[in-house]
């Protein structure tokens, strides 16, 4: 069950730990490397943003290291993050959030809890020896392509006021919303269903964390409109009671059990959820409940993305093996399978993370409370009723063999006797499951037939008893020779086609038969043998500070997916892990030692979540702790300095971005060694946050530099230097500062560096590419130079008088523009997103001196077009989409489609002249430009990657019309609106030169290899008479599709 122990939370920001993968020999990564390894990542992540600018400038700061493990480093203020690895085992990068900060020091408690929603992993593919459990469709083998999915829900709710102003009373307090009513909820306002009335009473019951007894909710309607995306104290009280309402309905319908946050927070079961949902608000029937536990990664991560595309957000959860849970929403995505997570903390901590941790080549590392999930589960077909029925299926839970496992025959005609197996069967869906159970018998993937099957039986929905399918093979592989799987299959009564059971991927049973005998065999979980093979602890340990320690262990049994615990001295630490058979993988062990003792002991054993107990010895050492001296804040002085303030008034600051500077000295005779806090406060008390920590030695003094942003105009900060520990707070401040926010011009250029001009007759807009004064308002006769980019986007307030300089720019009011008109070749970045009434993208494409049939070129726009044009004639367009990668091949398909904010290859037909430059002209009509939205269709080893503004990566591959291939290029800089392939991992050593592309099946141009020992190969025309033969041959040749060295190639 998905159980919420904790409700609230400290106000910090992300964390995100992902999956590693095991690789070959190790190699250690430095700090240097690390670093360079986060901004190559970070520009490619970045050249998949619509509003990035050629040359962002990365500014890193390593906040974290865990030795052998891995490297934390923030990225400016407030800009995000990267963690990357320090053992070039595993992926180069193991998380990264855009926005906010990593603070390791400040986690909160439930985010604890949250990391460690990994640890009920599935079997590994040891255990399933399959290559694929789908019936065989015919389809290309290869890497598919997965597109971005921007975050799908628009809301930052959470479990607090006003959230709960519609909550039962506790003894002193409201009770908070609880994480599964807070995720449902937001769930529900993206559907905003149900439009009219609920359907059915909701029955009251007694909570009993509370003692009373809530009444039954009769019938509402819900107040969508008057429902915010965001809460603050803005809000008025009908928008607070529409949203409080809500959330009391969602709890009450999956039997919340409320309590207080000082109580542990209200909790209930996920699995309530599709009932609530289907029964009382008029969701689709075929909603349902899955465990993760039954599904290898790959199917559970397919999974989740086909329901992010096809916009239904999932909701998500886990338990960590101290018995925390909590309930979240799966609602957006990213290439290499991160999958972008809203919390229900006010959108605080949102970001990206994998969802699974042990992959066939992948092995996962632990985290500091927790590590991996208990119980993972997801409620998929979320979506308003369209009269869909439930599709029934049984979940299988274990599988067991019955009797012998090892069988005779005389001869291969005749078939084996006895074979017997036993299935532990669940049923997750709304109603009981009528039909049959069988047995199916596969080979490489395929089904052959079905070997046996039950009677109709009838099973019960969601209820505490599981039940057991016993199937006897009688007189079974009469003339079956080779390795043959077994997998259980279930079909409705009402059906004709068997499917295979939700589970069926972790209950294998593995046949091995040959003209005699017949070896069944699958893998006992339950065999444990993990071994310490070393542990890298601090030089030196004191009490009263946080280490790491890294522990490398071996799994010398089969599959491991459980807990370990790690107790050092008296305090006793617990995390998930999966490891496969055979791997090494290095474990960061998180503790805090509180006495000062010699030889203190530490120990890892395998706990056992159920018991609560340890279950088996892993490994053990010792070292000594020393004690930790800690200096008293009131030794400290500091000194607070603005930079980038007024130059007429010292406290007062222009626009929204403040860059400052403490200067702290230590006055005591000991070093200083723990967290200082930077806070800024504001009138209307918005709070930002900066915590560091802080080595001083004796009589020195340090500077501490901070920048914050989204500052408010005409609002009074107050910034202040504090002594921090946990989330307490130590005494009086150690240094105040006070400053006044104006209201200003503020301009962005090239790089992106933002600059705030102070309001005055004549400003000069000359070298920007986006300007925004939507804070102040446009005096009539204001003098503006505008910028000398066309590009230049001017974001105004809505009702603002356009200055007479700005009547022909591309002008945005509030959020609506008139007309937009861009070229591709000029830079441009947006500040927010905004509709445009008419939009026309302007594309040359420059002359090749040849007399040539069609241009290619590649595109991505932030619209659909209505109408595409060359020199104002009507353009006959070939366009094709990237669908999947395979042997350094990109493979396309033509589509009838544009679509917005996805890559395109285009082939423009019938340009017979091409030694004059033409203009390719793009129109568009009522169209949303989405600044946030990515253009990315992504496999496991190659993103294509549409772009809105110009981006300058660090390497990518362009297409080169001459050769029909796309081409590596080191610091390339790209085009508006065009696309480009990046590889998904960062050995630039190892890349490949080019990448040929194949177009419906037919490859085109002739690769390098294929040229250079073209004197080998023979050519035949599609006919299959050769045409000629080696390099002199294909020259002679017009152009065409041929067959060379078997394969078809376009001259």
């Amino acid at each position: 069950m998905c159980l919420q122990k904790k409700s609230t939370m400290k106000k910090t920001l992300l964390f995100v730990l992902i999956a590693i993968s095991t690789l070959a020999n190790a190699n250690p990564i430095g700090k240097q490397e690390a670093m360079k390894l986060a901004l190559r990542f970070l520009k490619q992540k970045q050249s998949t943003t619509s509003t990035r600018t050629t040359s962002q400038r990365n500014q890193l700061k390593m906040v974290m290291q865990c030795p052998n493990a891995y490297y934390v480093f923030n990225n400016g203020n407030g800009q995000g993050f990267v963690i990357t690895s320090a053992d070039d085992r595993t992926d180069a990068v193991l998380g990264y959030a855009y926005t906010g900060k990593f603070d390791v020091n400040n986690i909160p408690v439930q985010l604890k809890d949250l990391l460690s929603l990994y640890e009920h992993e599935i079997k590994t593919a040891v255990r399933l020896q399959l290559k694929n459990l789908k019936t065989a469709s015919g389809t290309r083998a290869g890497l598919s392509v997965k597109r971005s999915i921007h975050p799908l829900i628009e809301t930052r709710w959470d479990q607090g006021a006003p959230y709960n102003d519609a909550c039962p009373m506790g003894a002193f307090e409201r009770t908070v919303t609880g994480c599964v009513a807070t995720a449902m909820a937001q769930v529900m306002y993206y559907h905003q269903c149900p439009r009219g009335e609920t359907l059915d009473t909701i029955p009251g019951y007694k909570s009993p964390k509370i003692g009373k007894v809530l009444d039954t909710l009769p019938k509402t309607t819900f107040d969508w409109k008057n429902m915010l995306r965001t809460y603050d104290e803005n809000a008025n009280r009908e928008q607070k009671n529409a949203v409080a309402k809500l959330m009391k309905y969602c709890g009450v319908s999956t039997e919340m059990d409320y309590a207080t946050a000082k109580q542990g927070g209200s909790g209930t079961v996920a699995v309530e959820l599709p009932y609530a949902l289907t029964h009382y608000f008029g969701y689709s029937k075929a909603a349902r409940y899955a465990d993760r536990s039954g599904y290898t990664s790959k199917t559970w991560n397919n999974m989740i993305y086909e329901e992010l595309k096809e916009g239904r957000p999932v909701l998500y959860g886990g338990v960590t093996p101290t018995g925390g849970g909590h309930e979240f929403v799966c609602d957006g995505y990213e290439s290499g399978d991160y999958f972008h997570i809203n919390w229900g903390w006010s959108g605080l901590s949102d970001g990206y993370f994998r969802l699974s941790v042990l992959n066939p080549d992948q092995q996962g590392i632990g985290s500091f409370e927790g590590g991996y999930s208990l119980s993972q589960c997801a409620i998929l077909g979320v979506k308003p009723n369209e009269g869909e029925e439930q599709l029934d299926a049984m979940t299988v839970i274990d599988l067991h063999l019955r009797g012998l496992s090892q069988m005779s025959r005389k001869r291969i005609e005749q078939g084996f006797k006895g074979l017997s197996m036993s299935y532990e069967l669940f049923n997750y869906m709304l109603l009981p499951f009528e039909g049959q159970m069988g047995v199916g018998l596969y080979k490489d993937g395929k089904l052959m037939k079905v070997v046996h099957e039950s009677d109709v039986i009838s099973y019960e929905p969601i209820t505490p008893k599981r039940t057991f399918y016993k199937a006897i093979l009688k007189n079974f592989g009469a003339g079956l020779k080779g390795d043959y799987q077994l997998l259980p299959m279930c079909k409705e009564k009402k059906s004709n086609t068997w499917q295979l059971c939700p589970g069926a991927e972790k209950s294998v049973c593995n046949l091995h038969i040959t003209e005699t005998q017949l070896n069944a065999s699958i893998i006992n979980p339950q065999t444990i043998d993990l071994k310490l093979v070393s542990i890298d602890m601090p030089k030196v340990i004191k009490t009263g500070r946080t280490y790491t320690a890294m522990a490398k262990i071996k799994n010398v049994g089969p599959d491991f997916t459980g807990s370990l615990s790690f107790v050092f001295g008296n305090k006793r630490s617990v995390l998930g892990l999966s490891i496969a058979p055979g791997a090494t993988i290095d474990v960061p062990l998180s503790f805090q030692p509180d006495v000062a003792k010699p030889k203190t002991q530490y120990r890892i054993n395998v706990w056992d979540s159920m018991q609560d107990r340890d279950i088996d010895f892993v490994g053990k050492g010792e070292v000594d702790v020393a004690e930790g001296k800690n200096v008293p804040d009131a030794k400290l002085t500091a000194s607070v300095f603005c930079t980038n303030g007024s130059s007429k008034k010292a406290d007062e600051l222009y626009g929204t971005h403040m860059e400052g500077r403490f200067e702290v000295k230590n006055t005591a005779t000991d070093d200083y060694d723990r967290d200082l806090l930077i806070a800024i406060v504001g009138e209307k008390q918005d709070v930002q946050m900066k915590q560091l920590n802080a080595i001083i030695p004796a009589g020195k003094t340090i500077t501490l530099p901070f920048v914050f942003d989204n500052l408010i105009p005409g609002t009074r900060y107050i910034v202040t230097l504090l002594g921090y520990e946990g989330i307490y707070l130590k005494g009086k401040a150690i240094c105040n500062g006070a400053i006044t926010c104006k209201a200003a011009v503020m301009k962005y250029l090239a790089d992106g560096t933002p600059v705030a001009l102070e309001p005055e007759e004549s400003i000069d807009l000359t070298d920007a590419i986006a300007v925004d004064m939507r804070d102040l308002n446009v005096k009539k006769g204001t003098k503006l130079r505008p910028s000398n980019n066309p590009n230049c986007l001017y974001y105004l307030h809505e009702g603002s008088i356009v200055p007479e300089t700005l009547k022909d720019k591309n002008v945005i009011l509030g959020d609506e523009a008139p007309k937009i008109t861009l070229q591709t070749n000029q830079p441009i970045r947006m500040l927010s997103n905004f509709t445009a009434r008419e939009i026309t993208c302007l594309r040359p494409l420059v002359a090749n001196g040849k007399d040539t049939e069609s241009a290619w070129t590649t595109l991505s726009l932030p619209f659909v077009p209505d109408a595409m044009k060359i020199n104002g004639q009507p353009a006959e367009l070939h366009v094709y989409n990237f669908v999947h990668e395979q042997e350094n091949k990109l493979y396309f398909n033509t589509t009838q489609h544009i679509e917005a904010y996805c890559p395109y290859l285009l082939e423009i037909k019938h340009i017979h002249d091409a030694t004059t430059d033409m203009m390719l002209t793009i129109h568009g009509k009522d169209v949303e430009v989405n600044q946030q939205a990515k253009s990315v269709l992504g496999s496991d080893n190659y993103n294509f990657v549409g772009t809105i503004g110009q981006h300058q990566p660090a390497s990518a591959y362009l297409y080169n019309a001459a050769i029909n291939r796309f081409e590596l290029s080191q610091t390339p800089t790209i085009e508006c609106f065009s696309a480009f392939v990046v590889p998904n991992h960062n050995n630039d050593d190892n890349a490949v030169r080019s990448l040929a592309v194949v177009l419906d099946d037919v490859e085109l141009g002739i690769p390098a290899h294929t040229m250079a020992n073209a004197s080998r190969y023979a050519i035949y025309n599609l006919q299959g008479v050769k045409v000629g033969e080696g390099k002199e041959g294909i020259a002679r040749l017009p152009k065409g599709v041929y067959v060379v060295n078997g394969k078809k190639v376009i001259k």
